[in-house]
């Protein structure tokens, strides 16, 4: 499993905590950092770079900070997909309140975000890929140069490829890790 982990060239302080965590998960994984320079496409192609390399990836954003013991949860569950919510705030929302950075549909196809206290077990939606696994199986399945994506769309596409592919539903794994951007 190897850890891409991407980032502004320049971290602000809050995003700090982030780099700390993965000096200290360096002992356990590879961690590959990807800098994400402002106007580029780094994200999009730091995540092509080393797709189907015959490892399960895990992304890690510049303001996402988790634990061990999450990683080593990716690592034994035998789902496809995984993802760590994190709460999202109202800087990030447009709105007040907190929602989780999950986006799912209900049976009559209207979309939501979950809420702040959900521990529903799938999102079926929209993955928000802050500190989420993929298998290396999915990466066999999907080639991510077909079609490019920006990085401001990064979550949205990267779902909808899965979707494309047949993989309707993302495991959530609780606790909800710590998401500094506030």
């Amino acid at each position: 499993m190897i850890i891409l982990y991407f980032h502004i060239p320049q971290l602000a302080d809050y995003m700090l905590p982030t780099r700390e965590w993965l000096n200290d998960m360096d002992n356990y994984f590879k961690v590959i950092p990807i800098v994400t320079p402002k106007g580029q496409n780094r994200m999009y192609e730091g995540l092509v770079e080393n797709w189907n390399k015959g490892e399960d990836i895990v992304i890690c954003g510049q303001d996402n900070v988790g634990n061990l013991s999450m990683l080593l949860e990716y690592e034994k569950c035998p789902e496809l997909i995984c993802s760590n919510p994190c709460l999202m705030y109202s800087k990030s929302l447009g709105f007040d309140g907190l929602k989780q950075n999950m986006i799912s549909k209900d049976s009559n196809g209207s979309s939501f975000l979950h809420e702040p206290d959900s521990t529903r077990s799938y999102c079926n939606w929209i993955l928000g890929t802050g500190l989420s696994r993929i298998r290396k199986e999915v990466q066999e399945k999907i080639d991510l140069t077909e079609q490019p994506f920006h990085f401001q769309n990064f979550d949205y596409m990267l779902s909808k490829r899965f979707r494309e592919n047949g993989i309707n539903k993302y495991h959530l794994h609780y606790p909800i890790h710590e998401h500094n951007k506030k």
